[in-house]
């Protein structure tokens, strides 16, 4: 907020001072939080059926349940008249890929981690869009809702079990709001 106040004083002897008050106001967003079955520390999800995030190499292959993780973002206190909200996902793609999240980590090559509603995986979220078409607009249901669910899902990036090598994964994800 930015505060200025100009002061105007009389003649000596005078009493009299006006003050002038300016501020820039601005509307509040939206409290965000975000739950997970296999939510740790707040904001670490894991993949896997367990909080240790252990996911077999056939089960990326196979796209099973274990290679998936579903979580929700949760909106609370939101400025009256909010009708849309825009939610950004930044992070490193692999090369070539706009919609593939990379390992930050080095190991477990050739694994990679795509973003998208739940039940929709076929309309992935691309990374680093400013483009409406390519990040999550949330739904007016959602927004009523407060909440909406996603999922993400660890893929093989070379589509053979050959070219995975086993390790740890770990792909950070910024997420950018914005509230109209």
């Amino acid at each position: 907020m930015l505060l200025l106040a100009s002061l105007n004083c009389q003649a000596a002897g005078s009493d009299q001072v006006i003050v002038t008050v300016m501020a820039n106001i601005r509307e509040t967003t939206c409290d965000i939080s975000l739950t997970a079955d296999n939510l740790q520390g707040g904001n670490a999800i894991t993949f896997g059926s367990d909080l240790n995030g252990i996911v077999r190499d056939t089960d990326i292959l196979d796209g099973t349940a274990a290679s998936e993780t579903h979580f929700s973002l949760n909106i609370t206190t939101c400025p009256v008249g909010v009708s849309v909200i825009k939610t950004r996902f930044n992070a490193t793609s692999i090369p070539g890929s706009t919609t593939i999240i990379n390992n930050s980590l080095g190991q477990s090559n050739e694994v990679g981690v795509v973003l998208y509603r739940e039940g929709e995986e076929a309309n992935l979220f691309s990374l680093n869009s400013n483009n409406d078409a390519d990040i999550l607009v949330w739904r007016a249901n959602e927004i009523s809702q407060q909440r909406v669910d996603l999922a993400a899902r660890l893929i093989a990036v070379g589509g053979s079990i050959a070219g995975l090598s086993l390790g740890t994964f770990s792909a950070p994800l910024v997420m950018q709001f914005s509230y109209e």
